[in-house]
C-alpha cells in the first residue's frame, strides 16, 4: 500500500509543479504526504441514519 501513496505523491506533486492553482481531492485512509496536503476526516454514516434507511429501502425494491 505505501508503494502507491509514494506514487500518487509523486504524481500530485508533479501535477501541482506544474499547475499550482491545481486542486486534487484524493480520498485515502491514509496521508499522501505532499506538502500543502490538508487532510479532513469524513465522519461515517451510522445504521440509524436516514440515508442509510432510505437506501436499504430503495435496495429491497429492486
Amino acid at each position: 500500500m505505501r508503494y502507491v501513496l509514494d506514487v500518487c505523491a509523486e504524481l500530485v506533486t508533479a501535477l501541482l509543479g506544474d499547475c499550482p492553482a491545481f486542486t486534487i481531492l484524493a480520498p485515502s485512509c491514509e496521508s499522501i504526504g505532499v506538502v500543502g496536503y490538508i487532510t479532513w476526516r469524513a465522519t461515517f454514516l451510522l445504521p440509524a441514519d436516514a440515508a442509510i434507511e432510505l437506501f436499504a429501502d430503495r435496495a429491497h425494491l429492486v
